[in-house]
C-alpha cells in the first residue's frame, strides 16, 4: 500500500513471521487479536475487508471465527505467503487509497499496522469508511511509546523498514476517523513485552491484565468506530474525498463505477 516493494518482499514476510513464533512476538500478536476482536466485533458471517492484510495472519483469525474474509495488499510476496495459509481466500493486489470495490461493500474493514507506510493516510482513511457498511478498525504502531520513540530512533542511524514510516498518537488517529466521518470511537493500546522478559510467566500475566486498557502511551494502539451513513455525512465524505485523494485515486476510483 504505497510501501516498496523491496522493503516489503519475500524476505521481509518470512521475517515477520518468524518474529511471530518467538515469545515477544506471540505475545504481541495474541493480545493485538484479542484488542481487535473485542473492539470490532465482528459477527459469525459478516463480511470484513482487511487493508494491507500482509501475511494474512488477521484474516486467519477471522476466517476461523466464521468472518468472510477478503485480504488486499500492494506487496504480491506478503499475499503469496497468506495464500499459503489461507488457501482459497480472497486475495488480491490493490492500493490502499483506491481500493477496488463499490461503497459500503463490506460489514467492516480493518487496517493493522499499515497506516504508518502509506503516503496519504488521509485518503486512506476515507477509503476505508467509503467501502465500510458498519464498522471500522485502525491498528497502528504507537508514536508516543517507549518502542516507537526507539524504532525512529534506530531507523534514523541505520537502514530499517520504519525509516519512512509515519508512526501515530491517539489524537492522530481519532482526527483521521473524525474528518472520514465515522464516530463513535473506541480505542484500547497493548503494551509491548522484549523477547527476554516474554519468557516470564508473571511478566506475561501483568502484561495481559493491562492489555486493552485505553493507555496512550501503550506500543500498540487500536481504534474501532462506526461508520456514518446518512445522505449528508455522504456528502460530507464525497468532498473530503476530492480534496485528499491523490489524482491516480480518483482516476481508479471513477473506473469502478461506484458513483
Amino acid at each position: 500500500m504505497n510501501r516498496d516493494e523491496c522493503a516489503f518482499g519475500a524476505d521481509m514476510a518470512e521475517r515477520y513471521d518468524r518474529w511471530l513464533a518467538t515469545p515477544a512476538g506471540a505475545l504481541a500478536q495474541r493480545l493485538q487479536h484479542e484488542l481487535l476482536m473485542r473492539l470490532l466485533d465482528p459477527k459469525w458471517g459478516e463480511s470484513v475487508l482487511d487493508v494491507g492484510c500482509g501475511t494474512g495472519e488477521i484474516m486467519k483469525l477471522l476466517a476461523g471465527a466464521g468472518i468472510r474474509v477478503t485480504g488486499v495488499d500492494r506487496s504480491r510476496a506478503m499475499l503469496a505467503v497468506a495464500r499459503r495459509k489461507l488457501g482459497a481466500a480472497p486475495l488480491l493486489v490493490g492500493d490502499a487509497i483506491a481500493l477496488p470495490f463499490p461503497d459500503a461493500s463490506f460489514d467492516a474493514v480493518l487496517m493493522h499496522t499499515t497506516l504508518e507506510f502509506l503516503g496519504n493516510p488521509e485518503a486512506a482513511v476515507l477509503e476505508l469508511t467509503r467501502v465500510a457498511r458498519r464498522r471500522v478498525y485502525i491498528g497502528v504502531l504507537n508514536r508516543w511509546s517507549l518502542l516507537g520513540i526507539h524504532r525512529r530512533f534506530r531507523a534514523l542511524c541505520s537502514p530499517s523498514v520504519y525509516q519512512h514510516a509515519r508512526f501515530f498518537g491517539v489524537d492522530d488517529i481519532l482526527h483521521l476517523l473524525s474528518a472520514a466521518g465515522a464516530t463513535r470511537w473506541r480505542w484500547g493500546g497493548v503494551p509491548y513485552l522484549p523477547d527476554a522478559l516474554s519468557r516470564h510467566a508473571i511478566l506475561r500475566r501483568v502484561v495481559s491484565a493491562t492489555a486493552g486498557w485505553p493507555n496512550p502511551f501503550a506500543a500498540y494502539l487500536g481504534f474501532a468506530a462506526e461508520v456514518e451513513r446518512s445522505e449528508a455525512a455522504q456528502e460530507r465524505i464525497d468532498r473530503r474525498i476530492r480534496v485528499v485523494a491523490t489524482a491516480d485515486a480518483a482516476i481508479a476510483r471513477a473506473g469502478l463505477g461506484s458513483r
